[in-house]
C-alpha cells in the first residue's frame, strides 16, 4: 500500500476514535462531523489507491460513486452513508443546536455507518494488493 494511502486510512481511523471519545462525553455535533470525516479519510484513500487524487468533499464523492458504486465494487449503501454523513457535518459545522439538535441516536448511527464504511474500505484496500 502507498505510504500515502496508509496515511490517510491512519488519518480515518484517528477520526473513528476522535468520535467515539466525543461521544462519550456528549459532544453530539463534533460526532457528527468526525463520522464523516472517518468516510471521507477512507473514501479518498480508495480513491488514491486507484490513482485519484481528490480533495474536494463533492469530487470524492463524485469520483466514489464513479469508481466504486457504478462498477459495483462497493454497496450502494455506503455511498449514500458517505452523502447524508456530509450533510450532516455540514448541517453540525454551520448550524446551531437551536435549527438543528443532534439526538443521541443520529450520533451512534453516524459512528456506526462511519465504522462500517472504514470497515469496507480497508477490505477493498487489501484486496486491492492482492
Amino acid at each position: 500500500m502507498k505510504p500515502e494511502v496508509e496515511a490517510l486510512v491512519r488519518k480515518s481511523r484517528r477520526s473513528l476514535a476522535a468520535g467515539r471519545l466525543l461521544l462519550s462525553q456528549g459532544f453530539l455535533e463534533d460526532v457528527a462531523s468526525e463520522a464523516y470525516y472517518v468516510m471521507f479519510y477512507a473514501a479518498k484513500a480508495m480513491l488514491l489507491s486507484m490513482g485519484e487524487k481528490a480533495t474536494q468533499h463533492r469530487h470524492v464523492t463524485r469520483k466514489f460513486q464513479e469508481l466504486f458504486i457504478m462498477t459495483g465494487r462497493v454497496e450502494s449503501k455506503f455511498y449514500e452513508a458517505l452523502e447524508s454523513g456530509l450533510k450532516r457535518r455540514h448541517l453540525a459545522d454551520y448550524e446551531t443546536d437551536l435549527t438543528y439538535p443532534i439526538p443521541l441516536e443520529e450520533a451512534e448511527e453516524s459512528l456506526e455507518e462511519a465504522t462500517a464504511f472504514l470497515a469496507m474500505a480497508e477490505g477493498c484496500l487489501v484486496e486491492g494488493n492482492q
